[in-house]
């Protein structure tokens, strides 16, 4: 670990800083930050010299950060994965990431357009949530792909995501805003030809919890009702028409993706629930709440993610 900066250092910081944006009329100035990937190939749409994308093992420049948004910029769709939610977050000494994307206008949208988004909701409502626990065992295809719902992406338009929805974001140029954490769970094995390391499967899960749950415990970190309802990204124009163009429009949109944002944290409990009847819960490992589970169309048991019968509330 670094050792911690003494008092004075960090008074030379806060110094500098506030002279650099006194001297810039309240704008703070960053350059730009540019981030190499090596699992996707770059879309080549953020305006550098076709030379300067490559930079060889570190792969191609596909992302830059500008504070807590950042532009990607993909060549291919990026595979099917989910953001753990705030009580899974926490036993790796994380934090949720909730996501909001807006799409910019007048730029190609890319080999793949359309995102894939949650489950299909008789997969979330009548059946089993383990149907997806083959594909993250096997770790060998992108079927499991066939189990979301996917929507065309919109120039001028943008939608949220809160943690515990799966999704494979569109080749879209997308500007991002995200809470300042980086956990998740792939569930997505083979993309743009590649097969994915099955350790990002498991990047946020303890090793304890790994060993004793294996690939079911990634489950958990999904909203199984939330990601089984189509609508919860349906609403982001109330008005029911797109925002009017140019920048006033853009704004608006990323207004309205804060705004819901705020909205969605201030529905749900400290720990991350949904504030409505929690309608059963089972025994989890030990340091994780009790989670909601599904009822099975037949019988009168329910069904933990593993498998494992859970007693009813």
């Amino acid at each position: 670990m670094p050792e911690p900066l003494s008092d004075s250092a960090v008074g030379a910081m806060r110094a500098t800083v506030k002279a650099m944006i006194e001297a810039a009329n309240g704008v703070l100035r960053l350059d730009p930050s540019w981030v190499a990937r090596d699992w996707l190939p770059a879309g080549h749409r953020l305006g550098l010299p076709e030379s300067a994308y490559d930079l060889g093992e570190r792969g191609s420049i596909c992302e830059r950060w500008v504070g807590r948004a950042k532009i990607f910029d993909y060549g291919a769709r990026i595979p099917y994965h989910v953001h753990p939610q705030q009580r899974y977050a926490a036993l790796v000494g994380c934090k949720p990431k909730d996501e909001a994307f807006y799409f910019p206008p007048r730029v190609d949208l890319g080999a793949h357009p359309e995102s894939f988004f949650g489950v299909h909701p008789w997969i979330a409502l009548t059946a089993e949530p383990t149907c997806s626990c083959p594909y993250l065992q096997d770790w060998n295809s992108d079927r499991i792909l066939k189990h979301a719902w996917a929507e065309p992406r919109v120039p001028d338009e943008g939608f949220d995501v809160p943690s515990g929805v799966l999704h494979a974001p569109s080749t879209a140029l997308t500007v991002e805003l995200q809470e300042d954490s980086d956990v998740l769970a792939m569930f997505q094995a083979l993309n743009a030809g590649t097969i994915i390391s099955k350790d990002l499967l498991f990047t946020d899960v303890r090793r304890q919890d790994r060993e004793e749950y294996g690939e079911s415990f990634p489950l958990w970190f999904v909203d199984w009702e939330l990601n089984g309802d189509p609508s919860f990204d349906k609403n982001r124009h109330p008005s029911g028409q797109p925002p009017a163009a140019g920048p006033a429009g853009r704004r608006a949109v990323l207004d309205l993706l804060q705004h819901q944002h705020a909205q969605r944290k201030e529905a749900r409990g400290p720990a991350g629930w949904p504030l409505h009847d929690r309608r059963a819960r089972c025994v989890q490992p030990p340091g994780v709440e009790r989670h909601r589970h599904l009822r099975r169309p037949a019988g009168d048991r329910w069904r933990c993610p593993d498998g494992r019968a859970a007693r009813r509330a």
